[in-house]
């Protein structure tokens, strides 16, 4: 229903009559209310999103990702002024959506590099699951190490003020003990994620590495955050902080080092993991952000998706705006639900249409 929906979708109401029938019919299905249950009603307990607001946000993200094409693609970055691209008028509408959003240096996705194609190995954590006393798991898995092996522990945190910082501390392997060689912290201000920040702790830790004297072995790095970890193998979406990252780990790769990641349990006292998030949280003093900070994409589809939530929630008081199924209904038979929801709706399943006596 909502295919190539930003380029049909003005925001005229006129645009969507004949669409919100078909909207409105589906939710029908879904419930199976009668007719004269009213719209806000219906579409709450179908669990689905305004129409409006739903085809707002698909334009959104559809805007967003224009921002981010190079300056030479036939579409381009949406333009300010309507007479830039005559052909293309639509893009002004675009740009008008995504304006409030897209302000700063933007992150860079369209700069390749030449980089190996399979980025960094993946390790077999020691962790299988999050109950299976990780803390033990890790520390026999540590003392299996070699002597000069370095272990590195990253993390990225987002504080209430909406301020990313991300940490780092690397340790140094010897007699079946870690040693702490450094740590540190950056800030990188309130336009990313804790996912960007995830991937630029690895960078900041690996070009540490760049300058050390010690034994080329070894590294691991230990990661909480397993689409952290997907991205440094394969940087599909060429995420700036990701494309860094792997430049200077191919680098450290040319230098003899031998570089794996693993994925590690947060919070379960982990020793290493804990100071990274310690000296992650530090970065919070820090009253300007790193040279390296940028408004991500990452970021920006964030806000949009939040924006869009808000907004449900704002039009339909009483539902619980997520893309999920609700929980609560889980197990719950069909006919029940109809059933409860026709009280809702002041539809009882004993109601008769008007031309019929009620059944006692």
């Amino acid at each position: 229903m909502f295919w190539a929906s930003p380029a049909w979708w003005t925001g005229t109401p006129g645009v969507i009559t004949t669409l919100k029938i078909a909207y409105n019919s589906i939710a029908r299905w879904i419930t199976g209310l009668p007719l004269t249950t009213r719209t806000t009603n219906l579409i709450t307990l179908a669990h689905l999103p305004p129409l409006e607001a739903y085809l707002d946000y698909l334009s959104l993200q559809y805007a967003i990702r224009q921002h981010f094409l190079a300056s030479h693609h036939a579409l381009g970055p949406p333009r300010d002024q309507p007479n830039t691209l005559i052909s293309l008028p639509g893009l002004h509408c675009l740009y008008n959506l995504s304006k409030h959003l897209v302000l700063g240096k933007l992150e860079d996705r369209t700069t390749t590099i030449k980089i190996p194609a399979e980025g960094v190995m993946k390790t077999t954590s020691p962790n299988p699951d999050k109950t299976t006393q990780p803390q033990q798991l890790h520390e026999q898995w540590l003392q299996t190490l070699p002597d000069h092996t370095i272990v590195i522990y990253t993390d990225g945190s987002k504080l209430v003020n909406g301020t990313v910082e991300c940490g780092w501390a690397i340790y140094h392997c010897g007699d079946q003990q870690l040693y702490r060689l450094t740590d540190g912290s950056c800030h990188l201000g309130d336009r990313a994620e804790v996912y960007d920040a995830e991937l630029h702790a690895v960078q900041e830790a690996t070009a540490t590495l760049l300058t050390t004297t010690l034994p080329h072995s070894t590294i691991f790095i230990c990661i909480d955050n397993k689409a952290t970890i997907d991205t440094l193998q394969f940087n599909k979406y060429n995420h700036e902080y990701a494309r860094r990252t792997l430049q200077t780990i191919d680098t450290l790769q040319l230098l003899s080092w031998r570089i794996h990641t693993i994925w590690c349990l947060s919070h379960c006292n982990i020793r290493g993991n804990e100071r990274a998030d310690i000296v992650a949280k530090r970065g919070a003093n820090a009253t300007t952000p790193c040279h390296f900070a940028v408004t991500t994409k990452t970021w920006l589809l964030t806000q949009a998706r939040a924006e869009f939530l808000a907004r449900w929630k704002n039009e339909l008081p009483l539902a619980n705006p997520s893309f999920k199924f609700p929980a609560h209904l889980h197990g719950v038979d069909w006919a029940d639900t109809q059933t409860i929801w026709r009280v809702f709706c002041n539809r009882s399943p004993t109601d008769s249409p008007p031309s019929i006596i009620a059944d006692p």
